[in-house]
């Protein structure tokens, strides 16, 4: 289980200072004409990071497992979670975002999104993500310790977020923040 944690701590720490943009900036520089494979490189990078956490922990003990419909519908949910996740992702430039496109330049790649999803709530991907992996009717003590972890990391990451974003939309996010939730449906800031 600490081997889980510490890969898990390695993975956070290089994921989050790889989407610095100061960093993004200084690699991008050292690439050079590379520069446009930076995204794809960052995804392939965390993927073998989390890989490798997950590798770290290979039996972990069963806490609890769903029996029969009652699994099943964690299964559907699961699925319906993932689903979603995916149509999030489908509203923002999802072949830029996974790297395989570069991103926009101008006013196109400066937009806020507001609706849909990111209409609802403001980080749907981290509330989705939660959902999926508390959701899992079959609950290992490693499936346990990446639930809470990631949604300490995702709370974080969130917060990080959201200053970045004030920072480059100003009252336009200030508004948005007033009107959309961060994590929760139905959950509106008061007063503002």
């Amino acid at each position: 289980m600490v081997r889980f944690i510490v890969r898990f701590l390695i993975f956070s720490t290089i994921h989050s200072l790889m989407a610095v943009p100061g960093v993004k900036i200084w690699i991008g520089a050292l690439l050079g004409k590379w520069e446009r494979w930076y995204r794809l490189g960052y995804n392939l990078i965390s993927l073998a990071l989390f890989a490798r956490v997950m590798s770290a922990w290979p039996h972990p003990p069963v806490i609890y497992f769903i029996p029969g419909i009652w699994g099943l519908l964690c299964y559907l949910l699961q699925i319906a979670a993932a689903a979603t996740l995916c149509r999030c992702a489908a509203q923002l430039d999802l072949p830029a975002f996974l790297g395989i496109r570069p991103v926009k330049s101008g006013s196109e790649a400066n937009m806020l999104c507001q609706n849909g999803c990111y209409g609802i709530i403001r980080h749907p991907q981290y509330t989705l993500a939660v959902v999926f992996l508390a959701l899992n009717p079959v609950m290992t003590g490693r499936w346990l310790a990446l639930t809470i972890l990631s949604t300490v990391y995702f709370v974080i990451g969130a917060w990080l977020e959201e200053k970045r974003l004030l920072k480059e939309f100003g009252d336009e996010y200030r508004r948005y923040c007033i009107n959309v939730p961060m994590f929760l449906p139905g959950l509106r800031r008061s007063g503002k």
